[in-house]
């Protein structure tokens, strides 16, 4: 499983440049990567180019061993996601029941989801989406994209909003989810210790300069590779490495 991207080309119709240009890229199989970079530098597009929501203009967009049924796309708004007019239980349910895979397996694991995630008591209670907080609609969102253990998670900027110490539990969850699934992720975000804590590696946009995805050093980059396989306490530690190479990389580019 994974995602083949070769000489992708992307401009929206009201733009003079494109947003995307030859942008080669592979993401392997099981394999998290996340895209920061500056607002409008072609981020979000890229998600939605891979979702089927937007057609490139050139180029080609590969799904390795993936079907376009298992995909799952959470996003920043919560509510995006949702559907009022349903309980919280059959908002997480839905997905698979579209798919026919709403059996005793998956109820059981879904009992098992809805817990990790503290809904146990709102589904009892047939809370409806309305009736959530914003931390609670937030993981309800979750619930729903991971339901039916996608083989491609993408994630435009899914953690923005929320407190840190619900965003360090989801963070904690969706690594532990995508390491039990071994699943791909992209994850979009302007957050770098979120993809330091989430990603095998950094793909830096620039809207200077045309994308490429060679390999390259960090002081002279589009694309940055940061190989990392390391706990919560190490990552702690690390942390003011990683915050300076962040520096770095913005002023090389």
């Amino acid at each position: 499983m994974g995602v083949i991207l070769k000489n992708l080309t992307f401009q929206h119709t009201d733009s003079i440049h494109p947003i995307i240009e030859n942008l080669n890229l592979e993401i392997k199989e099981n394999e998290t990567i996340a895209l920061l970079g500056i607002s409008g530098s072609g981020k979000s597009t890229l998600l939605n180019l891979i979702s089927s929501f937007q057609k490139p203009d050139s180029g080609s967009i590969k799904l390795v061993n993936i079907d376009k049924s298992e995909v799952s796309y959470i996003r920043q708004s919560a509510m995006d996601m949702l559907f009022p007019w349903l309980t919280v239980k059959e908002n997480i349910e839905f997905a698979l029941k579209e798919r026919n895979q709403l059996d005793s397996g998956a109820k059981e694991r879904l009992v098992s989801l809805i817990k990790i995630l503290g809904l146990t008591e709102k589904v009892n209670k047939k809370r409806y989406p309305t009736e959530l907080s914003g931390g609670e609609k937030k993981r309800l969102s979750f619930a729903c994209g991971l339901s039916y253990s996608p083989k491609l998670i993408l994630l435009d900027e899914a953690f923005t909003g929320i407190d840190f110490s619900l965003k360090w539990e989801l963070w904690s969850f969706l690594r532990a989810e995508i390491k039990r699934t071994k699943a791909t992720a992209i994850l979009v975000t302007h957050d770098f210790d979120e993809a330091i804590f989430l990603a095998d590696r950094i793909v830096f946009f620039n809207s200077k300069k045309q994308i490429d995805s060679k390999e390259v050093n960090v002081n002279k980059t589009d694309i940055i590779d940061i190989e990392k396989s390391v706990s919560e306490p190490s990552f702690i530690k690390t942390k003011g490495e990683t915050l300076k190479i962040y520096k770095e990389i913005n002023e090389a580019l």
